[in-house]
């Protein structure tokens, strides 16, 4: 077996552009690229020409950007995308798919989104968070598209808007409640088209004119 050597590319005014190691003509070790200004833009390992440990991608000013871990040439563990300075976007990989959890988080480290995936699709419960970490909304996905229910929730914790999809379109009763409690309105769906005039009720239970106000789908479904 061959020894590793080492090569070194350069810009045009010498600086160095990129390191890599090579047994014979194949990538094997760390390879390195920088900007002109010598800040680091990638560093990957290789092993037999494929791509194998983590990568790691660099911003403008040189802090990492994004990490994301190969095996055998394919995305293989967490993945992990930074944003100012911290670790935004957290994606797990099993042999080049997407699979279990995707998670989105704040500056404080507050969860702001939880999405399933079961072979690159999502495929279960996805969870979205206000920024107190409280539960906004519950959708179920199969497929990769809305099927099953979604609950949107106040603050409080109390259910504020209830609705069922079928193949990614509003099917069924559509219900928003009051925050204190009680049906706030209803609207009727059959793939996604209104089937009726909604109805809208005060706080006490008496019906009011639900034209004064848009479609839930408008105010509360269509929201993030």
């Amino acid at each position: 077996m061959s020894e590793i050597r080492e090569v070194v590319l350069r810009h045009d005014d010498g600086a160095v552009r990129e390191v890599v190691h090579l047994r014979g003509e194949v990538l094997e070790g760390e390879s390195s690229t920088y900007a002109p200004d010598g800040t680091p833009v990638l560093r990957a390992a290789y092993a037999a020409g494929r791509l194998h440990g983590e990568m790691v991608l660099f911003d403008k000013e040189g802090e990492v950007a994004q990490r994301i871990p190969f095996a055998d040439g394919v995305m293989d563990g967490e993945a992990v995308a930074y944003e100012a300075g911290f670790a935004r976007w957290t994606t797990p990989y099993v042999a080049g798919l997407r699979e279990g959890d995707a998670l989105t988080r704040r500056p404080d480290g507050t969860l702001e989104s939880r999405l399933p995936y079961v072979a690159d699709v999502l495929e279960g419960v996805a969870e979205f968070y206000d920024d107190g970490g409280r539960l906004l909304r519950r959708s179920e996905f199969v497929g990769g598209v809305q099927e099953g229910e979604t609950i949107d929730y106040y603050p409080s914790g109390a259910v504020r808007l209830r609705a069922t999809y079928r193949a990614g379109a509003l099917e069924g009763e559509v219900l928003a409640y009051h925050d204190g409690g009680g049906v706030q309105r209803r609207e009727w769906y059959e793939a996604g088209k209104p089937t009726r005039e909604p109805a809208e009720y005060d706080r006490e239970g008496k019906v009011v004119d639900p034209k004064k106000k848009p479609p839930l789908w408008k105010r509360v479904l269509l929201r993030r």
